[in-house]
């Protein structure tokens, strides 16, 4: 398979990959799809909801760190996609709505909690 029907099949399956993007790089982005797809199975697009219509969940949490990021990782693997991960929309707006700042910054922003 070329490198052009690579990034095709890719860009078919809603993975974006840079126009400057080396040949090296569009194979390591199709191996990484390749091993996804083989795990997860095929991306489907139409069946998924918009993000925009999702309100963001409410929990209510003691207050310890711990169970607040075990709240969080719970979300996480609930409502997290494989490709954005931690940066998937909903997860970043029920982050926002539900952890206190030195959370949400340890988390999106690689600070250590002290």
């Amino acid at each position: 398979m070329t490198t052009e029907e690579k990034r095709l099949e890719l860009e078919a399956a809603g993975i974006k990959v840079r126009t400057n993007a080396s040949p090296a790089r569009v194979d390591d982005l199709y191996a990484e799809y390749q091993a996804m797809v083989e795990e997860h199975g095929p991306i489907v697009e139409q069946d998924i909801e918009p993000v925009e219509d999702i309100e963001p969940v409410k929990v209510t949490v003691t207050s310890s760190n711990d169970d607040m990021f075990d709240e969080f990782q719970r979300f996480l693997k609930a409502h997290g996609t494989v490709m954005e991960g931690g940066k998937t929309p909903i997860v970043v707006e029920w982050a926002r709505a539900n952890l206190n700042d030195e959370q949400f910054n340890f988390i999106y922003r690689g600070r250590v909690s002290k």
